[in-house]
């Protein structure tokens, strides 16, 4: 993940900093311990913990690179880990950061480390960008989904028919329907049963449509938290990436940032140039049909993650992939699922 210069940062005292600068010399060439200027944690990133480390190169030029370490050592993020890293490797800079070293299984607790280039840019707020940025923005999501995947499908989980991504996307979500329980108010758990019929009903829809578009590869989480403006765009985290519909991906930027018409004018412009009239329409017409489907699916993920923070509090602990308080994820799960607009 390349990272924002103006961040605000932490401690550089933190007690991971002499490991990381370990893990930097080591896997950076160029880059040894008496030449290391800074190592500097940044104050975001939700599952990981990310830092920069700035150096001299032989020549006596600034250099700096990205560090991040999984905030958790089970098997799945590991493998998580791994899959991104394959992306990242593929894509070589197409739309993403480079990545220059990856472990899956370090000295960092067993968790899962790699190392990436530093991007100098900076994070804009999507709701309040200029039309022309989302014009930008549509270009380089269109760059990202005409990567040749025939070398990844085999990482993540083939190319799936239409109908089949669909099933598969709609299955993801209900499985987080068992977290909606007590001590949830029965009130948010009715609202959420509800949206249960409207989201099959959605899904239907979705696997009705002609299957003739191909399945591209999809970042996953296209949202303003992981674009970063150089002053052009670029796509950082790809851990959520898979193959699929790319009107999913369009359809949860657009809902997950409550994008204005101009702004998705603007997108579906950038988005569609040199793409045929034809197959331009049929996207719009599955994002249209999309959108509630992946508001409904993110207020399950904050629901998960407000059902780790209740655990995790419950057993007198925190847990690293939830360290807020439940309150937290609740609001924000709640957000999602009231701008959840089934379909008439």
């Amino acid at each position: 993940m390349a990272v924002n210069k103006s961040a605000q940062l932490r401690d550089q005292r933190h007690p991971n900093v002499a490991a990381v600068n370990d893990y930097a010399t080591a896997v950076i060439d160029g880059c040894t311990a008496d030449r290391i200027a800074a190592t500097t944690r940044f104050d975001h990133g939700e599952n990981h913990a990310v830092y920069r480390v700035s150096y001299l190169d032989e020549r006596e030029a600034e250099r700096d690179v990205v560090v991040r370490i999984s905030n958790a050592d089970r098997d799945a993020d590991r493998r998580q880990a791994q899959r991104e890293a394959a992306v990242l490797d593929h894509l070589r800079g197409a739309a993403s950061p480079r990545l220059l070293h990856f472990a899956a299984d370090t000295a960092f607790g067993g968790r899962a480390v790699m190392c990436l280039e530093y991007i100098d840019g900076r994070f804009e707020p999507l709701p309040t960008a200029a039309p022309g940025k989302l014009a930008e923005l549509g270009s380089i999501v269109r760059r990202a989904h005409g990567v040749p995947i025939d070398t990844l499908a085999p990482i993540l989980n083939g190319t799936p028919e239409q109908a089949t991504y669909v099933q598969d996307r709609l299955g993801s979500m209900l499985a987080r329907m068992s977290l909606v329980r007590d001590p949830l108010p029965r009130s948010v758990q009715n609202m959420f049963t509800d949206a249960t019929k409207w989201a099959t009903q959605t899904a239907e829809h979705l696997q009705a449509f002609d299957d003739r578009h191909a399945p591209v590869l999809l970042h996953g989480d296209v949202s303003a938290g992981n674009i970063l403006w150089t002053p052009h765009p670029v796509l950082i985290d790809w851990e959520y990436a898979r193959i699929g519909d790319p009107a999913d991906e369009i359809a949860y930027l657009f809902g997950q940032n409550a994008l204005r018409t101009d702004q998705r004018e603007a997108f579906w412009r950038g988005y569609g140039h040199g793409l045929e009239c034809e197959s331009s329409g049929r996207i719009v017409e599955r994002a249209a049909a999309w959108e509630p489907l992946t508001l409904f699916g993110s207020a399950l993920y904050w629901i998960d993650l407000w059902s780790r923070s209740v655990r995790a509090q419950a057993a007198g602990s925190v847990d690293p992939s939830a360290p807020k308080d439940p309150a937290y994820y609740l609001d924000i799960a709640m957000r999602y699922l009231s701008r959840a607009d089934p379909p008439r």
